[in-house]
């Protein structure tokens, strides 16, 4: 997996944890939780830098303002291309939650939603390293002029 942002491509400097053990070993700077560690760990959680957290987009997520404020980065994570929640999640941390860190999108996701997905909010996408040529060119496509503002 790689890491498209506004076309350029980027390390990803995160692991994903989806389990904690009971030492809580695994929680460490440089980390996204899934958000059943971050509702069960979040207090530990929150001690440590650049942390995030991975929301499968069947999933509510209501988050705090200190929450926002220790999230570096919200990966979101669509569990098929036609869910449109997603979209609106982004949208509203952008708007009603003044969340300012990084949202990335990952999942079940096709080339032609990137420019939507960059209007909505999402400031990065994880994809498959053999779709890289295919989402460049739908990002060299992407114009200026939207008929469809977000």
């Amino acid at each position: 997996m790689i890491i498209l942002k506004k076309g350029v491509e980027e390390k990803c400097i995160y692991r994903v944890i989806k389990t904690i053990s009971k030492d809580k070993k695994e929680i460490s700077n440089n980390s996204i939780f899934n958000l059943d560690v971050w509702n069960t760990f979040r207090e530990d959680i929150i001690k440590f830098k650049n942390i995030g957290i991975f929301i499968d987009s069947n999933q509510n997520f209501d988050p705090s303002f200190e929450d926002l404020e220790s999230l570096k980065i919200i990966q979101i994570n669509f569990l098929t291309f036609k869910d449109g929640r997603p979209f609106s999640l982004a949208k509203n941390l952008r708007r009603k939650n003044s969340f300012k860190n990084e949202i990335r999108a990952s999942g079940h996701l096709l080339p032609d939603q990137y420019g939507f997905l960059l209007r909505c909010g999402f400031d990065s996408v994880e994809i498959k390293k053999d779709s890289k040529s295919l989402w460049l060119k739908v990002w060299e496509l992407e114009s200026d002029e939207k008929y469809q503002p977000f």
